[in-house]
């Protein structure tokens, strides 16, 4: 990699080398991807070679968010909060960043048009392709801020049935008419993430477990964290997460718990969970809600569970 930039500015000779960012907004016809057009000229420059998000390279010493904002400033005059997206490995950050409809773009000298395109007619426009996948990987996660989660209505619950959400998705009307009765009786809470089209992800709590160690000590249960198999990966779990401990707290409870399976289909689960915060509770493992004796034989399935906690 070249030492300076093409301005003979020095650039970090350690990763990560620079930063994107992905500047977006919400249009009357959906979110809008913020594209700027290098200024740059001559015959091997004709045409739309060039158009990029906000992007450049790190200096010597530079904190990489420091860096993020400053080019984002520079290039377009915006200043808005950034957050990370999960990119590569490392050697280029990727950021995404949310403008209000209002915002004023200023260019500087090194770009000469900008506009605001669709994301997929933003990614066919990007100049190298590579560029594209950075903005589908920021979009992903403006996806997912735009995300209502809310305690699920009666239509939502018929609703979840008849959406196509992947394996572990809804388990039928049946269940989704007794999870209604059972929130109208007050004994569990459904909440639900909606894109505004549809249910993408669906989670509840419930307030007195069947598990012995936690209903004994009044610690609610979190229940059936499901997240739509086109929307996993994108955050929306762990809002969803949040969402339910914040419903625990606000009830006054100190502390809540869950269920994880043990096999490899729960594994993402498994890792959601240990990174929020939750450990073993240390009742060892049940079958169909019965504990699992030393030697005892036990089928491996999704009855099979290991219990955790979580203070709050």
């Amino acid at each position: 990699m070249d030492a300076t930039t093409y301005d003979g500015q020095p650039i970090a000779r350690e990763a990560p080398f620079g930063a994107t960012v992905v500047v977006w907004r919400r249009g009357g016809g959906g979110a809008e991807v913020l594209l700027l057009h290098r200024a740059h000229h001559g015959p091997e420059h004709e045409g739309d070679w060039a158009w990029t998000p906000p992007a450049g390279a790190r200096w010597p010493g530079e904190d990489p968010l420091a860096c993020a904002r400053r080019e984002l400033f520079e290039e377009t005059g915006l200043d808005l909060p950034i957050a990370p997206v999960a990119f590569g490995e490392g050697d280029w950050l990727v950021f995404a960043a949310e403008a209000p409809a209002e915002a004023v773009v200023i260019l500087d000298p090194e770009h000469d048009q900008f506009e605001w395109l669709a994301p997929e007619a933003a990614c066919a426009r990007c100049a190298p392709p590579a560029v594209a996948a950075q903005v589908r990987a920021a979009m992903a996660v403006a996806d997912a801020s735009a995300v209502v989660i809310r305690e699920a209505s009666a239509a939502h619950m018929a609703e979840i049935p008849r959406l196509a959400g992947g394996p572990a998705w809804n388990g039928g009307a049946a269940k989704w008419d007794r999870y209604w009765c059972e929130q109208q009786a007050g004994a569990r809470t459904c909440l639900v993430a909606h894109d505004g089209r549809r249910v993408v992800a669906y989670a509840s709590v419930v307030w007195r477990s069947q598990h012995a160690p936690f209903a004994e000590t009044g610690v609610p249960e979190i229940q059936d964290v499901v997240v739509a198999e086109d929307w996993r990966r994108r955050g929306v779990g762990e809002r969803l997460m949040s969402a339910c401990e914040a419903l625990v707290r606000a009830a006054g409870h100190a502390e809540v718990g869950l269920g994880v399976g043990l096999y490899a289909d729960y594994g993402a689960a498994q890792r959601l969970y240990v990174r929020r915060g939750y450990l073993p509770d240390g009742a060892g493992l049940t079958w169909n809600n019965e504990p699992a004796e030393p030697g005892a034989m036990v089928r491996v399935d999704d009855d099979l569970v290991l219990w955790l906690r979580k203070p709050l």
